[in-house]
């Protein structure tokens, strides 16, 4: 469509919109937020696809009235609750083997993972959520991770607080499509 000179935000909607299939059907906004927010993102050889989601809406979300755009090029992807975490800093909700294949498996969710400096990751990156979470809010320029700064409890990071971000980190992953490929393109049925 794009090679054909025409990108109308109708047209590519439609287009999305008629196919099928596992691999190329256009996902409604609550089935793309259900996947988001428990689906393994960040894996294997996949972490510049990543680094790319949670680069859009960061530009998505700017607007005149911020002083400028940060250079996202050198930043890194942060787990929030770490991959090497302990128990006495990020406690299980119980010891059985469900609540470990659930914090495995959201580990590497969207609502865990933010984007900062590379000396910020080697410095924090394993450290309990009430010494990040102070550093995220306070020394981060990036629009989405305003998000930090008014937790109901900003010393708990835990599968309850990494559902509650995924909704919010889909929205703004919409709300990036939507602004890089067309207005209207999100469906809601």
């Amino acid at each position: 469509m794009i090679a054909e000179g025409s990108a109308e935000p109708d047209l590519l909607r439609s287009k999305f919109l008629a196919l099928s299939g596992d691999s190329q059907s256009w996902p409604r906004d609550d089935a793309f937020a259900e996947a988001w927010g428990h689906r393994q993102l960040y894996q294997g050889v996949n972490t510049r696809k990543v680094r790319a989601i949670l680069e859009g809406p960061e530009v998505a979300m700017r607007s005149f009235e911020q002083e400028f755009l940060p250079e996202l090029e050198p930043l890194s992807v942060e787990h929030v609750l770490p991959q090497g975490w302990i128990a006495a800093d990020y406690p299980l909700p119980e010891d059985s083997s469900e609540a470990r294949a659930t914090r495995s498996r959201l580990l590497h969710s969207i609502g865990n993972l933010t984007l900062v400096t590379p000396r910020y990751n080697s410095k924090l990156s394993n450290k309990a959520f009430s010494i990040k979470r102070p550093e995220i809010a306070l020394n981060s320029s990036l629009v989405p991770k305003s998000y930090f700064q008014n937790l109901s409890d900003p010393l708990v990071w835990n599968e309850v607080a990494i559902l509650e971000r995924a909704p919010r980190a889909a929205a703004q992953r919409l709300g990036a499509m939507a602004v890089s490929i067309g207005a209207g393109l999100a469906v809601d049925s």
